[in-house]
């Protein structure tokens, strides 16, 4: 789409604004595209009855197929960015399920605990970093076609997962039609517009899965390619670039209302040109989330640095700043190669 092309088909962000970080408040999902809560449970609890003995792993992946396939959606007009899901948590209230067996049968020959003693669980559900590289470099198609050349149950569930995911993406492309859907529904992502709304997608899924994502990686690095190459062909300029970011960084303040932790977004130590174009979105729409974590070397451009410190100053404070320096040689001497220390998120 050229970059005249986007700023005809959207609202000016500042006037789409109010209406936007509404959106999830009361989501009319469509009642005829997907099944009820009830419809749903019915179609897992039989999967689960006919398939006894399958691997939990193929269990979960079916059921996550399922709401992809199957669940209600929202049409989302005048957002650049779509991907909701009712998904009821239905995957998190199987894998709850899964936990408290597990959690009996463990302590089923323990004694009781003492008052006033401290328990734990494992956080297996949160605080993670998915691999954004692989995501944006394969698309999910290209993750469906190389997981499925193998047979063994993992490659076989990160298959179907794909697979769900692709179908996601057409079922929306069916309810909204979009150049940047059909584009994701058959190849990796090749322009900003597709790398986010493939970020947006994946993040609303795993979201669906039960699943907390801590950190949606190096920004900066992982879009600055796909953003030049815009500004090459055309597609944006950095004013429609921006814009386009103020959608996609909305959707994360509209789930919490800045109510929560924010969003981590990842910049530096090196800064490019969509950190600095970042940085000046984030300093206009003032917002409490998502939040900006910023990396700081000895060798960081100075101009980032005072970009940087005049959002602070200006009250844009929802930011976590990192000694970069101090982080990856104290990884480093825990054993990490420099390669591997310096790809670190927080």
């Amino acid at each position: 789409i050229p970059a005249k092309g986007i700023a005809n088909m959207l609202k000016p962000f500042d006037a789409a604004r109010a209406h936007i970080e509404r959106q999830y408040l009361d989501v009319a999902f469509e009642p005829a595209s997907g099944l009820d809560k009830a419809g749903l449970v019915a179609e897992l609890d039989r999967h689960c009855a006919a398939n006894p003995d399958e691997p939990r792993i193929l269990t979960k992946a079916w059921g996550f197929h399922l709401l992809c396939t199957q669940a209600r959606i929202a049409p989302e007009p005048g957002d650049p960015f779509v991907g909701k899901l009712e998904h009821h948590g239905l995957l998190h209230s199987l894998r709850r399920g899964w936990l408290l067996d597990a959690a009996a049968a463990e302590a089923r020959d323990a004694p009781p605990i003492p008052p006033g003693a401290w328990s734990a669980q494992l956080d297996c559900a949160s605080h993670i970093c998915p691999d954004w590289q692989e995501l944006l470099a394969h698309g999910a198609t290209g993750l469906r076609d190389r997981a499925a050349g193998h047979d063994d149950p993992f490659h076989q569930a990160v298959a179907m997962v794909f697979g769900g995911v692709v179908a996601f993406i057409r079922r929306y492309h069916a309810l909204q039609p979009s150049p940047v859907l059909a584009a994701l529904a058959e190849r990796p992502p090749q322009s900003l517009h597709e790398a986010l709304q493939l970020a947006y997608i994946y993040h609303e899924l795993m979201a669906a899965d039960g699943m907390a994502i801590r950190s949606m990686g190096r920004f900066d690095l992982l879009y600055n390619d796909v953003y030049l190459a815009d500004l090459a062909a055309g597609r944006l300029t950095p004013e429609s670039a921006k814009e386009l970011l103020k959608y996609f960084w909305i959707k994360f303040f509209a789930k919490t209302m800045g109510k929560l932790f924010g969003k981590p977004f990842l910049f530096g130590p090196d800064a490019n040109e969509l950190s600095r174009l970042a940085l000046e979105a984030y300093h206009e729409m003032r917002i409490e989330d998502p939040k900006l974590h910023i990396r700081i070397a000895t060798r960081t451009a100075p101009d980032f640095v005072e970009q940087v410190a005049r959002c602070i100053e200006d009250g844009c404070t929802s930011m976590v700043i990192g000694n970069d320096d101090g982080q990856v040689e104290m990884l480093c001497q825990q054993g990490k190669t420099r390669a591997d220390a310096n790809e670190y998120v927080f």
